[in-house]
């Protein structure tokens, strides 16, 4: 774990680890013993649009990085799409020699991170999920879809208001309509994958196996709104429940304060 992090990103991965010690230092080993992997969503191309969150999380964590476009494989023809997703990561991180990590699970890198803690439980501590997929009722594909666009479209009229568009928004929204126009029935079907999964009933089997679970919500989610997420899961499955303004890629361009803030409850609460 020395020297930097380790980041494994999907698109162009060819097997081995990349180091990315001058962007990501370690100053305090003792603080950095478990790491945090951020594991994103959908359409994660690229580590530029997703900078800024992962150095203020590096300011005090060894942070490993993984994205949910894992390169050529099977899993669309699969009727086990996630669980295949999540042997995946599950392999990457025992080839880091990573033994405990806590986790930061980003929109559909939920659902594949609940289905790798309760395939390896020990290797998982605590994990806050952002703005999760598969925590709500099931959705019609084509409904979700439009609430993707949606959603798209409202957080690009926001960022030209708030005149931070070619700053935040344009860079994260490029990667997401590349891969819409460059594969488009690809997109569909994976669109499909994570408006119908629905991981909610592994949430009491992470709490019987001591994984301590909490959820940051955007209050202007159009994909998985904090009413219907809510809604569906009983309080005792989880430490807490907070809210934050902004949309479903909010994550993606802020500061992370509240997600260190969380993680921290959730390293003191026992289990």
């Amino acid at each position: 774990m020395s020297g930097g992090v380790k980041v494994f990103f999907g698109g162009r991965y060819c097997g081995d680890c990349v180091k990315f010690s001058k962007t990501f230092p370690q100053k305090d080993d003792e603080k950095k013993k478990v790491p945090v992997l951020v594991v994103f969503g959908w359409g994660a191309r690229s580590l530029t649009p997703y900078m800024k969150p992962l150095l203020s999380l590096s300011k005090t964590k060894c942070v490993l990085v993984a994205n949910t476009v894992f390169p050529d494989s099977p899993v669309l023809c699969s009727s086990d799409v996630y669980g295949l997703k999540a042997r995946l990561l599950l392999r990457e991180l025992k080839k880091c020699g990573v033994e405990k990590t806590d986790v930061v699970a980003c929109s559909e890198g939920a659902i594949i991170t609940a289905f790798a803690a309760t395939l390896e439980p020990g290797i998982f501590r605590n994990i806050v999920f952002v703005n999760p997929a598969g925590f709500g009722e099931p959705r019609n594909p084509f409904e979700f879809v439009f609430a993707y666009v949606k959603e798209l479209f409202s957080g690009v009229l926001d960022a030209i208001k708030q005149g931070v568009f070619w700053k935040k928004t344009a860079r994260v929204g490029n990667g997401t309509v590349r891969r819409f126009i460059t594969h488009p029935l690809r997109s569909l079907r994976e669109a499909s994958s994570i408006a119908q999964t629905d991981v909610r009933f592994l949430l009491p089997i992470l709490k019987e196996k001591g994984i301590r679970v909490s959820f940051l919500l955007a209050e202007n989610d159009s994909l998985f709104p904090p009413k219907k997420i809510r809604a569906g899961i009983s309080e005792n499955l989880f430490v807490e429940m907070r809210e934050n303004k902004g949309r479903h890629a909010n994550f993606i361009t802020e500061e992370t304060d509240t997600v260190i803030e969380m993680l921290s409850v959730l390293e003191n609460r026992r289990v």
